[in-house]
């Protein structure tokens, strides 16, 4: 038994699936980095092998997928037809395809398509580089990477690191290319994100939860992120106009829940960072 990877598109407005493809009939558990009894399930009915692990998918212009798989370590290109579906090319892993110039990546996250151009790609990698199973060796790094599906190879833009020696994360993460060319990063299992110059010059770097330097020892990573994400804020929310009284230029309304007017528990916190418009 095997954790299968499920793809599928579908059009909201009716419910309709228009593509679907999954890991199980084109991916063979021979790719996989991992094997069974490794933690990540003994293949039994009760604990099905993960040996794919899909972690991220993007569509390109041609219409065509590219897919994440951080248990094989590799990039997958998907034909977009859904009577085919085939495996276009590989990028990294055991059988890949395309060769990498400069640059390796495993156990990868948020695989995303930055540019396309009939059969040249530039995408973002957040190279986790650790699965947490073992001692880490090289720290987790974001990428960009040019890659000609037409020639075969990939070629290095730009690696970004965290300061101060790097971060090892074991799990999730994410990259951002933001729209003045900076690079944003969430570091996933480790609770840091930071901000580069295209040129990989780090310009933030921040801390938002407590961590353990030695988590593979503790089994601990207490804070975690899936994914954080730079976008514009605006310091004053629409609802505080429609809350507020006559009187004033901001509130919000608060509600408690508890048996009676007078047995309610709920405490509030509230924090605001930052100046108002």
């Amino acid at each position: 038994y095997v954790v299968d990877c499920l793809l599928q598109e579908m059009d909201l407005s009716s419910g309709k699936v228009i593509y679907e493809w999954n890991a199980a009939h084109h991916v063979n558990t021979s790719e996989s980095m991992k094997s069974p009894n490794s933690g990540f399930g003994d293949g039994s009915s009760g604990a099905p092998f993960d040996y794919f692990h899909c972690t991220s998918v993007d569509k390109d212009a041609s219409g065509n997928y590219v897919l994440s798989a951080g248990h094989t370590s590799t990039i997958y290109f998907v034909q977009g037809d859904r009577n085919q579906g085939d495996i276009l090319r590989r990028l990294g892993g055991n059988l890949s395809d395309i060769q990498l110039r400069g640059f390796n990546f495993s156990y990868q996250h948020d695989v995303r398509i930055v540019n396309h151009n009939d059969s040249q790609y530039s995408i973002s990698i957040f190279n986790n580089a650790w699965d947490g199973a073992s001692n880490p060796t090289t720290a987790s790094t974001g990428i960009l990477a040019f890659v000609d599906t037409k020639a075969n190879t990939s070629t290095l833009i730009q690696s970004y690191s965290a300061p101060n020696g790097g971060l090892h994360s074991a799990d999730y993460g994410n990259m951002q290319v933001l729209s003045n060319g900076n690079v944003f990063i969430g570091w996933g299992a480790m609770p840091f994100f930071s901000e580069f110059t295209p040129n990989g010059r780090c310009v933030l770097h921040a801390q938002f939860g407590q961590y353990d330097p030695n988590p593979l020892q503790s089994r601990n990573w207490t804070v975690q992120s899936t994914r954080v994400v730079r976008g514009p804020w605006s310091s004053k929310p629409p609802f505080f106009d429609l809350l507020a009284p006559a009187n004033q230029t901001h509130a919000i309304a608060l509600v408690g829940y508890g048996d009676s007017r007078n047995q309610t528990q709920t405490t509030y916190y509230a924090s605001w960072n930052g100046a108002t418009n």
